[in-house]
């Protein structure tokens, strides 16, 4: 083991914080694991101001080893939160986050729960930003004023059987061939099979569970010729309702056998909800199934090409004037060196500013949108005092 990670902790001024009981280790693999830690921790009045308080701690390995390790403890007063940001399909709804991030007087910043407050049923039906509100716990009694903003676009297509914690499962399948391997990207790999020396399976099932309700639009499933005809004679999707009974999805669907390669079978979808879906195989009498791949087919919010600004700050104060189609301003600051700030008209777009310096007395504002296919530069120009 090389070292052990410090790590960083907030508390409000006359709250002792809560230190964690375990550390990550540093290995020549990289950061993994865990490790129990024991702090000294300080008197109670070193959190009674605001300030930094830096806690040392000894961990443990496995071999008896001790490692120091660091808690630098911020001690602040939350006054305000950054806006955050979410995404949702036109017409659908939206994971919005869990926290937010609080600055305090001090310029610490910190995750911090929140509470939004419940969209409008129509609030996400046209493409556009929608800005809604909250309150942020501010870990003294208070609540501060929140603010997410939630990119709606038009859905895009994914396969959402590759997104992290979906399950694939099979009624049966040959060693060495589990059904993971049919969400693993590879449209032409040997995947999963039911191959078993004497009598084939005449059916099989292939499950998958998704770590959140989708909207399905279809599900396309890729055959292996595994030196033979190795596919089904036909199959059926079936989604799970709300109550986790399967139903049919489609009807039963014949497996043609192409002149050349493998076949490829797509169902679609009357855009059902669901969390989870299985494909259904029917084998050709006496033979068994391999398959590359299973695509299950959900809608997912798009990218925006949005790279307007919606404002500009100097020192905190809005730019008088300001218009999203104009790029060049000219501007008064008292401080030796102005800060530009910007709003971005969509919250995923990337931004660059190189402020004002004594030499250029001015700064650039670069705002590049999400889908990196378009890209707008406003200049703020100083007047020498």
């Amino acid at each position: 083991m090389l070292s052990v990670q410090d790590v960083d902790v907030f508390t409000v001024p006359g709250t002792a914080p809560v230190l964690p009981q375990t550390v990550v280790p540093v290995l020549r693999t990289g950061a993994r694991g865990t490790l129990p830690v024991t702090w000294a921790v300080p008197s109670e009045r070193r959190w009674s101001v605001p300030g930094t308080v830096r806690v040392r701690g000894v961990a443990v390995d496995a071999t008896g080893a001790r490692h120091r390790v660091t808690a630098t403890v911020e001690v602040d007063t939350l006054v305000a939160t950054r806006p955050a940001r979410a995404k949702a399909i036109v017409g659908g709804s939206t994971d919005l986050p869990a926290t937010v991030t609080a600055v305090g007087k001090r310029g610490t910043t910190t995750e911090r729960p929140v509470t939004w407050e419940v969209p409008a049923a129509d609030a996400f039906a046209a493409v556009g930003v929608v800005t809604l509100t909250g309150l942020a716990d501010a870990a003294d009694g208070r609540t501060l004023a929140a603010t997410v903003r939630v990119q709606v676009t038009a859905g895009a297509e994914e396969n959402a059987a590759l997104a992290p914690g979906t399950v694939a499962s099979a009624t049966y399948a040959e060693p060495g061939y589990p059904p993971d391997r049919l969400r693993n990207g590879d449209l032409t790999d040997k995947g999963w099979s039911n191959w078993r020396s004497g009598a084939k399976n005449p059916t099989d099932t292939l499950t998958f569970i998704l770590p959140a309700a989708r909207t399905l639009t279809g599900v396309t499933t890729r055959f292996f010729r595994d030196g033979s005809d190795s596919y089904a004679a036909s199959l059926r999707v079936q989604v799970q309702d709300g109550a986790g009974a399967w139903v049919d999805a489609s009807a039963e669907t014949s497996v043609p056998i192409p002149a050349t390669g493998a076949p490829v079978i797509d169902v679609d979808l009357p855009s059902v909800t669901a969390t989870a879906v299985r494909v259904v195989l029917t084998a050709i009498p006496g033979m068994h199934m391999t398959l590359s791949e299973i695509e299950v087919m959900a809608l997912a919010p798009g990218v925006s090409s949005d790279s307007r600004a919606t404002g500009l700050t100097v020192d905190g104060v809005p730019l008088a004037g300001f218009d999203p189609e104009s790029t060049g301003y000219t501007a008064t600051s008292r401080a030796p060196r102005p800060v530009v700030g910007v709003e971005t008209a969509d919250p995923y777009a990337t931004v660059e500013i190189a402020q004002a310096t004594g030499s250029t007395r001015s700064a650039t504002v670069t705002i590049t949108s999400e889908d990196g296919t378009q890209s707008r530069t406003y200049t703020v120009a100083f007047a020498r005092r």
